[in-house]
């Protein structure tokens, strides 16, 4: 016989599951997309009857997947501008010689920060037929 203090409701298994519908409404996509995910098994989910559930922590880790591309586009995208700018430096200095290696420097130096070193050494072991 249980006590009087223990908790005899029964806790509902699928409490932490979320429809298709209702995961692509949290993760700001379509059910469509949700369920292409399920099936190239991008995404676990468990089939009931003819739905789909997904896991809270799943769809957690899609919004984190997901934030994680968005700050690293809003990055690229950042360095992008500030690179066109400072190109734009190079045509503004006069000398077409001078701002064709600088534009080729800072190229290079942006292809580093991308984390394409091995392009810039090879780039580097060109002989170059200007300047």
């Amino acid at each position: 016989m249980p006590d009087e203090g223990d908790d005899m409701t029964l806790k509902n298994p699928l409490e932490d599951y979320l429809s298709t519908m209702q995961a692509a409404k949290q993760a700001g996509i379509s059910d469509a997309r949700i369920r292409q995910m399920i099936n190239s098994e991008k995404v676990q989910a468990i089939k009931i009857g003819s739905s789909w559930m997904i896991h809270v922590d799943d769809v957690a880790a899609m919004l984190e997947r997901k934030d994680g591309r968005m700050k690293e586009e809003g990055m690229k995208k950042q360095l992008q501008d500030e690179y066109v700018q400072k190109m734009q430096g190079c045509v503004d200095n006069g000398d077409t010689e001078v701002a064709h290696g600088d534009a080729d420097d800072l190229l290079c130096e942006l292809l580093r920060k991308l984390g394409y070193n091995e392009v810039v050494a090879r780039y580097y072991d060109v002989k170059k037929w200007y300047a």
